[in-house]
């Protein structure tokens, strides 16, 4: 998959107050199909560090090979770079982004104290949803901020700073949009993020002057108190076959008579299938049936891994022709397997009864069965 690969193990650039630093990273554009673009932007606390500057993203350039390439951004700054395919960079950072990265410019040896500089316990306060964290905490003095999620345990890097690597990174936001603070808020959001599973966190802050401070435990300063993961919510998925609508039922001299199955796939393909079906006496072209209740299928609350993520459903007919006079084969059809929009983020991830149709394509026999399918699902985690 195309993406910006780090050319150090830490996301930020070392400088000076007289010497900018270099945000170092290679553009990959594997796994598109043309070619890729970048667009940056760098943001710098006005004198006094009490705003910040925040401008549009700019086209860089335009690359069809693997390249080694690098920012400049000034102590204190905060250096943005997005990847797109060509031709869909935005300049308010929208759209299908293929990768970011964000390289605070810090000094090296500018380790302070400003998440523990009051107390020695953190003010943090983490609520925790099945596709989001969204994470409060206080500082010492007005700063910028980067939280970063991950599947694994952060560790200590170049500088003494905060690594998480890129296989292990599912989600991070930076406190930009409200400028600097002594309180922020993010909500890391992602679909790699994995319903029902622990996350661990890593925060970082920077001043206008490039000294920082980061924790990774509610406990205490890092590295002293060692990473602490907290759970994300687990999800529950259900699925209701509420209404079919007969096209065509296959019958030219009677109606159909048969049953339509409920398929719900938890996961990518290749995952077990879970079924429910509806025996229908009698069905006739341009008639509809109202189920009640429902056919449904509840799929969860359990832990999430990348295989079984997606939830996909589908509705296949069959008429069963087995008593004509003359005999006539059995007559089948099918939707096609649709996966389930399931939105992420804080205030978006719940769904209650969202409506979906489906219309079915031939899958077998001598005759056309056709018809459609309404769907409810839900979406919710506890």
């Amino acid at each position: 998959m195309a993406s910006l690969k780090l050319s150090t193990d830490v996301e930020v650039a070392f400088g000076t107050p007289t010497v900018p630093g270099n945000a170092k990273y290679t553009i990959d554009p594997t796994g598109v199909s043309g070619k890729v673009e970048t667009w940056e932007r760098v943001i710098t606390f006005n004198p006094g560090g009490t705003s910040i500057s925040i401008p549009p993203f700019t086209k860089v350039g335009v690359f069809a090979s693997t390249t080694p390439t690098s920012g400049s951004v000034p102590i204190g700054g905060l250096y943005q770079v997005l990847l797109y395919e060509e031709n869909k960079g935005k300049s308010d950072g929208s759209g299908p982004v293929l990768d970011r990265r964000s390289f605070p410019c810090v000094l090296i040896e500018g380790r302070s104290n400003f998440l523990t500089k009051c107390t020695e316990i953190p003010q943090l306060d983490i609520k925790a949803g099945g596709t989001f964290a969204s994470i409060a905490f206080a500082a010492s003095r007005v700063t910028m901020s980067r939280v970063q999620l991950g599947l694994k345990a952060p560790h200590t890097g170049t500088g003494g700073l905060p690594v998480l690597t890129d296989d292990e990174l599912v989600a991070e936001a930076v406190s930009v949009a409200a400028g600097p603070k002594l309180l922020h808020r993010l909500s890391p959001t992602d679909r790699r993020i994995l319903p029902g599973t622990n996350a661990f966190f890593s925060i970082m802050i920077w001043d206008l002057n490039g000294n920082w401070d980061y924790i990774w435990s509610p406990e205490g300063s890092a590295p002293a108190k060692p990473p602490k993961p907290f759970n994300l919510l687990s999800r529950t998925v259900e699925v209701k076959l509420t209404r079919l609508g007969f096209l065509d039922d296959s019958d030219a001299l009677s109606n159909g008579e048969g049953d339509f199955t409920l398929v719900v796939q938890p996961g990518i393909a290749g995952t077990g299938l879970v079924k429910k079906t509806l025996n229908v006496a009698t069905f006739e072209t341009n008639t509809s049936l109202t189920i009640v209740p429902p056919k449904t299928i509840t799929v969860g609350p359990a832990p999430i891994i990348p295989d079984t993520y997606p939830i996909s459903v589908q509705v296949k007919g069959h008429d069963d022709d087995s008593g004509s006079v003359p005999s006539d084969e059995d007559d089948f059809a099918e939707t096609d397997m649709t996966e389930l929009d399931l939105p992420i983020g804080e205030g978006k991830e719940q769904v209650n009864d969202r409506f979906l149709s489906l219309t079915s394509h031939v899958s077998g026999g001598d005759d056309t069965l056709a018809f459609t399918a309404d769907l409810l699902f839900s979406v919710s985690y506890k």
